[in-house]
């Protein structure tokens, strides 16, 4: 086993054992059970006189490792508790999030002198920012399951229809505060410029889904049609932000220094739009690639999907189980790589279908069955009418996001100068948001599937992976004979 493969497994297998301790399994019985299946491995490798399997052997005990390591970091989430639930309380702390606002309320995680971190609903009575004294008032009450994703943030618990008391405006330097003021500037400057939905659908399409307030019949049609993906950030986004970046410091900046600035304005990108898990996955996986290229270096999607995914749970292990943007985000990009290239291969043979609309459908296709098993799980159903939609729009966003940002600069300077170039974007907006109404017409499909469907799912899934893996080997080798 070469460095490379060993060190795809141990990033594996690392994850592999901090989910099990996120998940709840207690580390004992994740020492036992690998060490276990480390025996067996042994027992076959003398049986068989295989090498390989003395090697799985000695990397099943980075599976320990993790979980070692999640033990030691991090509290069981069942310790993640308040002091006094369903008890009226006054208290005081820190906004440690960007508030988000949707109609007359506002939502932010307040970080509490005793160093709690509750998530605050509240009216707008006063806006307040990251980084304000705040005194709320209100019921704690443990997370439900809607925002039992917060656990990931150390979230213990929430105050829903809270009443601020007092608060006190933040006056020392912060970065991350400088850039929620800056997203909020641009956002601002593009609610001037377009209205309604198309205002949400171009915000959240530029700055995601956090900085978009839709109304609640679109965001039913996006749920319909399957494209609520469209604005949560991804690598497509990222890719564009690379590209743009490239494009404008390229004219009058060394390579080196290019380098530098691309490297600075993505992460800059991610800070300011919130982090959210897709956008750090592909900012990850973006930068490890400008990193290869800088330095002469193949780039291995595989290894750099691991070693990002390492990264993120390394920082955050309760991500691998209560992040389910996390978990989807790395199962879209595992069916883009292994399950796409299947899909245009079989396309290939359908005469007078262009190559980019093979491509493209491949990987739409792709995307959606990865992920499909487990929207069936978590939500129920998937769109009926997604692959074709997506199919539709992908290929327009990073022409909308091109626009769209041109247009938020223009309002910023002048708000008539951000309303005329609106004219320029406002029928591709138009044309997303009808496209996206009639898709929805077309429904959910809805199955109720268990666990173990999901699990054997994946299972087909891979199998189908490493077997048209094995098949391009073997083509390969025929052709070189």
């Amino acid at each position: 086993m070469n460095i490379s493969k060993a060190a795809f497994w141990f990033f594996v297998l690392w994850i592999g054992g901090s989910a099990g301790v996120t998940s709840g399994i207690p580390l004992l019985y994740i020492v036992l059970g690998t060490l276990l299946t480390g025996t067996i491995f042994l027992f076959v490798g003398v049986w068989s006189s295989h090498q390989i399997w003395f090697w799985y052997a000695v990397i099943s005990v980075w599976v320990i490792g993790g979980a070692a390591y999640t033990t030691i970091v991090s509290h069981p989430v069942n310790s993640l508790t308040f002091h006094a639930y369903h008890e009226e309380q006054t208290i005081q702390g820190t906004v440690n999030s960007n508030p988000r606002t949707m109609q007359a309320m506002q939502s932010f995680i307040l970080e509490t002198d005793s160093g709690n971190k509750l998530f605050i609903q509240a009216p707008i009575v006063y806006a307040v920012s990251y980084g304000d004294t705040v005194e709320v008032s209100g019921t704690v009450e443990k997370l439900a399951t809607t925002t039992q994703y917060l656990v990931r943030e150390g979230v213990v618990g929430s105050i829903n229809f809270a009443r601020i008391n007092a608060y006190q405006k933040a006056n020392n330097f912060s970065l991350l505060r400088g850039l929620y003021v800056l997203r909020d500037t641009i956002s601002q400057s593009i609610n001037r410029s377009f209205s309604g939905d198309s205002a949400a659908l171009a915000n959240g399409l530029l700055l995601g889904q956090q900085s978009a307030n839709f109304s609640a019949v679109f965001k039913k049609d996006m749920q319909q049609s399957g494209t609520t993906h469209l604005v949560a950030l991804s690598g497509y986004n990222i890719v564009i932000v690379i590209q743009v970046l490239y494009g404008i410091v390229a004219w009058w900046m060394s390579r080196k220094k290019s380098f530098v600035v691309v490297m600075g304005g993505v992460v800059l990108f991610v800070l300011m739009t919130g982090a959210e898990s897709s956008v750090v996955r592909a900012a990850i996986m973006g930068s490890l690639l400008l990193v290869a290229e800088r330095l002469s270096r193949v780039y291995d999607f595989k290894q750099a999907m691991a070693a990002t995914a390492w990264v993120m749970t390394i920082r955050n292990p309760s991500m691998a189980i209560f992040d389910i943007g996390f978990v989807l985000s790395f199962v879209s990009l595992w069916g883009l790589a292994y399950i796409a290239p299947v899909i245009q291969n079989s396309m290939q043979h359908i005469p007078h279908i262009p190559k980019w609309l093979t491509q493209a459908s491949a990987q739409t296709i792709g995307a959606q069955i990865a992920v499909a098993p487990l929207l069936f799980l978590w939500f129920g159903g998937i769109s009926w009418t997604g692959i074709i939609t997506n199919i539709i729009l992908l290929p327009l966003v990073p022409v909308v996001m091109g626009l769209v940002s041109v247009v938020a600069i223009l309002g910023i300077v002048s708000t008539p100068l951000g309303w005329l170039g609106s004219f320029s974007v406002a029928p591709i907006l138009a044309f997303f948001t009808n496209i996206i109404h009639v898709g929805a017409q077309g429904g959910m499909a809805h199955v109720v599937i268990s666990g173990e469907t999901v699990l054997v799912s994946y299972v087909i899934l891979l199998w189908i992976g490493i077997w048209y893996k094995h098949k391009r080997k073997h083509d390969r080798v025929e052709i070189r004979l």
